[in-house]
Order: C-alpha cells, then structure tokens, then sequence
C-alpha cells in the first residue's frame, strides 16, 4: 500500500530529484558513463559527499523507475549512514513488499516503528505488509491498533477494509 501524495509534496519531491540528477549529470565520472544515474562510487575533492537523504531521493527515483533491486540498495545506503532513519525504513519496506519480501518489510516497518511510534502510515504499512505475509490475525492487530490510535485519518477506512478482507481469506465471513 503506498499513501496518497499530497501536491506540495510530490513538487518538493520532483524538485529534489531533478536537482540531484542534474547534480549528478554534471559531475559524471567514466564508471557512470557507461551507467547512466549511478551515484558516484569514488570520491574527489570535487565530489559532494553523500549522506543519507540523497540515498533515500535516488532510491524513491530508482523505485519509481521500477527498478526495485537498486531502489532497495539505496535505501539500504541510507541505512548503513543513518541507522535509525524512518523515511529509509518506510521506503525499503514498501519496495520489500513489491519485490515479495514481505517478512522482511515487516521487519522494516516495525524497526520504523520504534522509531516514530506516532507515524500513522508505518502502522498501516506494517498491517498490510503482514497481511500480504499471510499473518492475517496479527495484521487486524495492527490495524486495530491503528484505528485506536489514528481514529480520524484518511487511512481508517482502508484499516477497516483489510481487517474485513483478512476475515473474508478465512472464510470467517460472521465478523
């Protein structure tokens, strides 16, 4: 499940992106000549160093791409700089679950979670994300959870929906 883009944040997020890949255009090395919109991987005095935001807007481009693979590595650099980084974790599990790595985005999700506990998506990210596992009882779980502690957001219908659907894979079709 990936959330509704709000305007605002699909412009900021198109502007970051285009100023990293005009950044990294002009600065391309041989190694990237021949692999066009790959971050540098030797570094000069001349090379801006990369830190974990830059890993995160590359790997959201690489995912929109559809290039899930790299788009996870990226995401797993961002890691590697900023370990407790929950837009990191968030997007590596959202790309998990489209690569059907699900146990391992939930993992992602969760992790996400002790880091923001008030993040209302990682909730309803990890619900889907064990959902999708087959873990239909933990997910209504984490559904409800969101439901109690999110009662009035955009995605408390959707919880509602999932914990209807995870019955309905049961067949428990009375609740």
């Amino acid at each position: 499940f990936v959330r509704p883009v709000h305007k605002l944040t699909l412009r900021i997020g198109i502007a970051v992106a285009t100023a990293i890949v005009g950044g990294l255009v002009a600065c391309q090395t041989t190694e990237q000549q021949t692999n066009p919109g790959a971050l540098p991987q030797t570094h000069t005095d001349a090379t801006p160093r990369l830190n974990a935001s830059t890993y995160v807007a590359h790997g959201h481009l690489l995912e929109q791409q559809g290039r899930l693979e790299q788009a996870a590595e990226q995401y797993r650099q961002a890691l590697q700089l900023t370990p407790d980084l929950p837009a990191a974790r968030n997007r590596l599990g959202i790309t998990l679950n489209k690569l059907g790595q699900h146990a391992e985005a939930s993992a992602e999700f969760r992790a996400a979670l002790a880091r923001q506990p008030d993040a209302a998506h990682l909730y309803n990210n990890l619900g889907f994300s064990l959902y999708l596992e087959g873990k239909y009882e933990e997910a209504r779980k984490g559904f409800h959870q969101y439901m109690e502690k999110f009662p009035q957001t955009d995605l408390s219908d959707n919880a509602q929906f999932w914990i209807g659907e995870s019955h309905y894979l049961e067949n428990n079709y009375e609740k």
